[in-house]
């Protein structure tokens, strides 16, 4: 079995010397001379023939032996020229193996390097952005904005610490150099989280802002994964207008002391605004809610719009406390709605709104005048759960004020009415109210006794 080129080199292969060569040829001049004198002492029996014959012969073995010793020659030589090149590709190969482990530890040495600068100017930055001093505070907050465009796989880290900054405890009444400095950190989020421009966009970013006090909040047309808003409190104008929100968000318990627009924003996942307070006008209008949306206990004291909105999945907007105008006109609810119990204080309008499923008023109070007019409910009539079967409980039917005036009055599906009723809603304590029910006589002989 023929052995590997690399083991060729393992054996030994010693030079012959021009003393051996010499000593060769002298041995085979001797050799055909001693043979030539034996053949014609034993073959030439005296006769001139016989004897050149002899000679012949002599001469013949000997051209063949030195011809066999030539081959012998040539093929030693072939063979060294062969483990000459096997042995220099031996070579280059452990060269460049050499060569690639210096520049693999080169590589290393400068990661190393490189690592060490940005912890120092990670660290450094840092401590800048905690100094008692607003310019300080502002240098560092640039340093690390540097830092993390530099290199992307900081920015998530970077993007922790500045929402770390913004959750620190801020009294706006503190003074305006503290204010500024917050007011960068809130411009370096939106730069970096507003798509379009590849160089100054950061993509990929989670936002953790809970119980942070935000003034001027302006992440318009950004996009982002996963955000916390929870307990957050956002001082003036607020600005969401067109933002995309990839992933989970939550508002819950959120304070809004200004105007908050959410106009076109998406809503990619879970949404919670859950007792969430907002205390000046909001908007939503064609805003896009891809899955579970809940206003549960949320207080809108300005006027609340929700129109053209999208919902795609559940809507609860359960004990919900509408002070003035709620309007959602042409929203469209793709999966159950759910009002129960909601207070609807200055009237609400669900004008060319369409609900495609289930939609729940239990319990809910109109106190100004509500307009639901027919065609909002695809599939199901007003405040059943099923579309050839009576209503469940009483407590199915929603509350309204009968005594707004005739340029007040409410507009309801076909085929339900207000009937006066001597009692008023829980927690009400003037005007005249009625219940909702439906006109037909069938439907309501099928309403259980109180």
């Amino acid at each position: 079995m023929k052995r590997p080129d690399h083991e060729a080199t393992d054996q030994p292969y010693p030079v012959l010397s021009n003393r051996t060569i010499t000593w060769a040829a002298v041995a085979l001049i001797l050799f055909g001379g001693g043979l030539a004198t034996i053949l014609l002492i034993t073959l030439g029996d005296g006769r001139h023939d016989a004897q050149l014959e002899a000679i012949k012969t002599a001469g013949t073995i000997v051209l063949g032996t030195g011809g066999a010793a030539a081959l012998w020659l040539t093929a030693r030589r072939q063979r060294t020229s062969e483990i000459a090149l096997i042995q220099k590709h031996l070579d280059q190969q452990a060269i460049d193996r050499a060569h690639k482990l210096q520049e693999e530890v080169a590589r290393s040495g400068e990661a190393d390097a490189e690592s060490r600068r940005i912890t120092e100017l990670y660290g450094r930055a840092v401590d800048q952005l905690g100094s008692d001093k607003a310019p300080v505070r502002l240098g560092g907050l640039y340093a690390l904005r540097r830092l993390a465009q530099d290199n992307p796989e900081q920015r998530q880290t970077i993007v922790d610490v500045l929402c770390a900054y913004l959750r620190m405890p801020y009294d706006p009444a503190e003074g305006t150099q503290e204010e500024q400095v917050r007011l960068a950190a809130e411009r370096v989020l939106a730069k970096h989280l507003r798509p379009g421009n590849d160089a100054t966009f950061w993509s990929g970013i989670e936002i953790d802002l809970n119980h942070a006090t935000l003034t001027n909040f302006d992440l318009s047309h950004c996009r982002f994964g996963p955000a916390d808003f929870t307990g957050a409190r956002f001082i003036g104008t607020s600005n969401f207008g067109h933002t995309e929100f990839t992933g989970p968000v939550s508002f819950r318990e959120s304070l809004f002391r200004g105007s908050v627009d959410f106009e076109k924003a998406t809503f990619g996942d879970t949404s919670h605004f859950t007792e969430a307070t907002f205390e000046g006008f909001t908007r939503f209008k064609k805003a896009r809610f891809a899955k579970f949306l809940s206003f549960m206990n949320a207080t809108l004291s300005g006027d609340a719009y929700f129109s053209e909105c999208i919902f795609q999945g559940k809507a609860i907007f359960t004990q919900s406390n509408f002070i003035k105008h709620a309007g959602f006109t042409g929203s469209e609810f793709m999966h159950e709605a759910d009002f129960g119990g909601t207070n609807f204080q200055q009237g609400a309008s669900f004008l060319s709104a369409e609900f495609a499923k289930t939609s729940w008023f239990f319990m809910a109070k109109f106190h100004g005048p509500t307009f639901v007019p027919d065609g909002s409910f695809k599939n199901f009539p007003f405040n059943t759960t099923d579309p050839d079967g009576p209503l469940k409980e009483k407590t199915l039917w929603c509350w309204a004020r009968i005594d707004l005036g005739v340029s007040k009055r409410h507009i309801w599906p076909r085929n339900w009415v207000v009937e006066p009723s001597p009692d008023r809603p829980d927690g009400v304590t003037e005007g005249r109210w009625g219940r909702l029910l439906p006109q037909d006589e069938s439907l309501r002989a099928s309403l259980p006794d109180d």
